[in-house]
């Protein structure tokens, strides 16, 4: 039986903990977990008294079969020199942190390494993680990991260089979307007696309707055509999002994009410090 350790316990590495032990895919037993910010675990440890609440990332490194490292992209190198060395290419790292690429993993670790960008979709069992493993990963390796993330998502593999526009579209998203969701009911709001809280409502159950139509297979053209009727109202409120969303959209992904490649020079130049 594999163990599990994760380095930090943020949003999203608690998402993780609690999802696997939520869908049975690890057991307390499996679960080592090291933080900074101790008294953020008290609740979980309170519930699952078997999991280990390190003293520090090393003591993890050392127990640990898979190392599950969720700090910030900045913070990502010095955990790796840290634990560098205890029990050298045992250790099979994950990074879930943005911009840290393998390569610059593999500079500090001599073992097999895997990139997961999960979504906070998970939390409710749904969403994408993207997954790449470096060349270092065996086969029997990449199937574990791609199994405990499936316990909680859909695990999608893709090449490392897409993680960045492919994050915009399944991790980012969830925050994007709820700001277009707030802003569509919103107007509604401001165009009619409606309360804020009554037009989100619609907006929201709407929106949970639409998805699963379109996760049955009903394309967007197909969905958009049995509702906006050539010359009706909807057709009218199409035409205004056709002609502006692409350049927002647009605008968006080139904006995320600088920041993705601004970030990466700061950790490229961070690991460098610490190699």
């Amino acid at each position: 039986m594999k163990t599990i350790g994760f380095i930090g316990y943020g949003q999203m590495n608690r998402m993780l903990v609690e999802g696997f032990l939520q869908a049975y895919a690890l057991d307390p037993k499996q679960v080592i977990i090291s933080t900074r910010t101790r008294d953020n675990v008290t609740s979980l440890i309170e519930r699952y008294p078997d999991i280990i609440l390190a003293e520090d990332n090393r003591e993890v490194a050392k127990v640990a079969d898979l190392l599950i490292i969720g700090v910030k992209p900045l913070e990502v190198a010095g955990v790796l020199k840290e634990i560098s060395g205890i029990r050298g290419e045992e250790n099979h790292i994950i990074s879930i942190a943005a911009c840290v690429s393998t390569d610059l993993i593999s500079h500090f670790h001599p073992g097999k390494i895997t990139r997961i960008l999960p979504s906070v979709c998970s939390t409710v069992g749904e969403g994408i993680s993207l997954c790449y493993h470096h060349p270092s990963v065996d086969p029997e390796s990449a199937t574990f990991v791609e199994e405990l993330f499936s316990s909680i998502s859909t695990v999608k593999k893709v090449d490392e260089g897409l993680f960045e526009p492919a994050g915009d579209l399944m991790s980012c998203a969830p925050a994007l979307l709820s700001r277009m969701f707030l802003e569509f009911a919103s107007a509604g709001s401001r165009h009619s007696s409606l309360t804020i809280d009554e037009c989100l409502e619609m907006v929201v159950s709407t929106v949970f309707g639409t998805a699963l139509m379109l996760q049955d297979g009903v394309s967007p053209e197909d969905l958009i055509t049995r509702v906006a009727t050539p010359g009706g109202i909807t057709e009218e409120g199409v035409k205004i999002l056709e002609k502006d969303l692409p350049a927002v959209f647009d605008r968006l992904f080139e904006t995320t994009l600088s920041k993705y490649d601004l970030v990466k020079k700061r950790v490229a130049d961070t690991s460098r410090q610490n190699i």
